[in-house]
């Protein structure tokens, strides 16, 4: 319940609601969000976490309200991503350049990583291999946090007045 609240007010959902918002407007389309709607968050937030998540499944509770009233099919369907980015195929084609420029140069030569290792995880993905995209997508943020981090702990804090 806490990770539901959490989502809700600072994480995904917000985000979430900022492209739905940016997106909806800049094709002219009027758009709804049926479950924001603040009675059922608020009932929502007040179901025990055991009846929104039981194991693997989720949705429990809102699955067997709908019983009867969905298809079976429809309710208890197992497939459904959202909309998921391709960044499997994006670090194979578009982006493959870019990435290995960037591993190469910046991620492989710190020594948090066993660097052979690292380098087989790319190869294999970069053969098809192997789905490494979120290892390799671990591997960029950590480096990018990190520079940031340094480069702010360098920058001089301002006197003020």
């Amino acid at each position: 319940n806490r990770h539901l609240y959490q989502a809700l007010m600072r994480e995904s959902i917000p985000a979430l609601l900022h492209y739905e918002d940016r997106n909806s407007m800049a094709y002219s389309i009027e758009a709804r969000v049926p479950f924001l709607d603040h009675r059922l968050v608020e009932f929502a937030l007040a179901v025990p976490a055991e009846e929104k998540i039981r194991g693997v499944e989720t949705k429990v509770f809102m699955r067997r309200a709908l019983q009867g009233i969905l298809p079976d099919e429809v309710a208890n369907r197992k497939d459904k991503l959202g909309y998921p980015t391709p960044l499997a195929q994006w670090l194979r084609g578009d982006l493959r350049e870019e990435v290995d420029d960037f591993l190469n140069e910046r991620v492989f030569q710190r020594d948090w990583y066993e660097p052979a290792q690292t380098r087989a995880i790319w190869q294999a993905h970069l053969d098809g291999t192997r789905n490494a995209e979120r290892i390799i997508y671990r591997m960029i943020t950590a480096e990018l946090w990190y520079e940031q981090v340094t480069q702010a702990s360098a920058q001089p804090i301002a006197a003020t007045s």
